[in-house]
């Protein structure tokens, strides 16, 4: 891998078409992976070293998410019905998780209980329900349930607010602020 620029790096990414996580030191070199992960498109390395990340498919642990010690060992792995394109770390321990096929945010404990679930109302084609979702803070969730759109729900699950996007987006900011920052494909 060519690096350019001064500032270097450490990073965590996954790779979906090699079917792995990898782990890069600063010079672009692959220190560490997990390899045999099927379809994962976002990954988060959590300040204790352990390691967050949805997955689906027939070779997947399970249709959900794991989060894995650094050890190698696995902590948790949730279990929903089939896929899941995304999840995200919060605050108190427990994790945001986007499940597609029952249309729902939930919010599941550190011991694998769900402690919220928030229904996504969406009639399109459940496998483009819910490919990005994301807590901001105590303020709101934000959903990307298809449809070329993104949901605000509010704390307590009411829909405030539907904002128009691109066809296809899959990572997403809202920002305290309310700016939106989105990727898609055009």
């Amino acid at each position: 891998m060519i690096i350019f620029g001064t500032e270097r790096h450490r990073l965590v990414l996954t790779d979906s078409s090699a079917r792995r996580i990898v782990w890069l030191d600063e010079e672009g070199n692959i220190e560490r992976e997990i390899p045999n992960v099927q379809n994962c498109f976002e990954v988060f390395q959590l300040p204790n070293g352990q390691v967050l990340y949805p997955h689906f498919g027939s070779n997947a642990p399970s249709d959900g998410f794991s989060l894995v010690n650094p050890d190698g060992s696995v902590a948790l792995v949730y279990h929903t019905v089939q896929e899941v394109f995304s999840c995200q770390p919060l605050p108190n321990g427990n994790v945001l998780v986007g499940e597609l096929r029952p249309k729902r945010l939930t919010e599941v404990s550190p011991s694998g209980e769900v402690v919220l679930e928030i229904p996504v109302p969406y009639e399109g084609n459940p496998h483009e329900c819910l490919r990005a979702v994301r807590k901001v803070g105590d303020l709101y969730y934000a959903v990307s349930p298809g449809a070329q759109s993104i949901f605000r729900f509010s704390a307590d699950g009411r829909l405030e607010k539907t904002y128009r996007t691109h066809p296809d987006t899959f990572g997403m900011v809202l920002r305290p602020n309310g700016n939106l920052v989105y990727a898609c494909r055009s």
